[in-house]
C-alpha cells in the first residue's frame, strides 16, 4: 500500500514582499520607538535642568501611580472574584444538606445491604466449617484420632539459599 506524500510547509519566502515588511516594520514599529525613547529621554533631562529635583520628583510620582492603577484595578477583580465565589459557597452551603442527606442514607443503605449478604455468605461457610469439625470430632471421639480424615499439611519448602548466620548486636 502505498504511503500518500505528506504535507510540508514552505519554506521558500517571496523576497519582495520580505523586503517590504522588513521596510515596514522599521518605519512602522522601530523608527517611532527610538524617537519617541530619545523625545521622552529629552524631556527628563529638559525637566531635570529647568526645574530641578522637585520636578522630577512629581512626574515620578505620576509615574508610579501609573504603574500602580493598573495593579490596583487587577487586585480589585481579584477580590471580586473571591467575593463571588464565598457568596456562592454560602448560598451553596444552604442548599447542598438535604442532597447531602439524601446521599448519607443511600450509603447506609448500601452498607446495611452488603453487611447483610456478607454476614449470610460467612454465615454458611462458618456452618460448613463447624459441621465439618463437629463430624471430624465425633469421628475422633468414636474410632480415635488415627481415624479422622485430618487435612495433610505440605512440607516446608526448601530455602532457595542458605540464611545467613547474624552477628549478635552490642547493646
Amino acid at each position: 500500500m502505498d504511503n500518500p506524500p505528506r504535507w510540508k510547509p514552505p519554506t521558500e519566502r517571496n523576497p519582495k514582499t520580505e523586503a517590504r515588511f522588513k521596510r515596514e516594520s522599521w518605519w512602522q514599529i522601530t523608527f517611532p520607538m527610538i524617537v519617541v525613547t530619545l523625545l521622552m529621554a529629552g524631556c527628563l533631562v529638559g525637566l531635570l535642568i529647568l526645574s530641578g529635583e522637585s520636578g522630577v520628583s512629581i512626574v515620578a510620582d505620576y509615574s508610579l501611580s501609573l504603574l500602580i492603577l493598573p495593579m490596583l484595578l487587577v487586585g480589585v477583580v481579584m477580590m471580586a472574584a473571591i467575593v463571588g465565589l464565598i457568596y456562592l459557597a454560602t448560598q451553596g452551603l444552604g442548599k447542598l444538606p438535604p442532597y447531602t442527606y439524601t446521599a448519607h442514607k443511600a450509603v447506609f443503605s448500601i452498607r446495611d445491604r452488603v453487611a447483610a449478604i456478607a454476614g449470610t455468605i460467612t454465615g454458611v461457610i462458618i456452618s460448613i466449617r463447624a459441621f465439618v469439625d463437629g463430624i471430624v470430632h465425633f469421628i475422633e471421639e468414636r474410632f480415635g484420632p488415627q481415624a479422622s480424615p485430618a487435612p495433610e499439611k505440605p512440607a516446608p519448602a526448601e530455602p532457595s539459599r542458605p540464611k545467613r548466620a547474624r552477628k549478635p548486636q552490642s547493646p
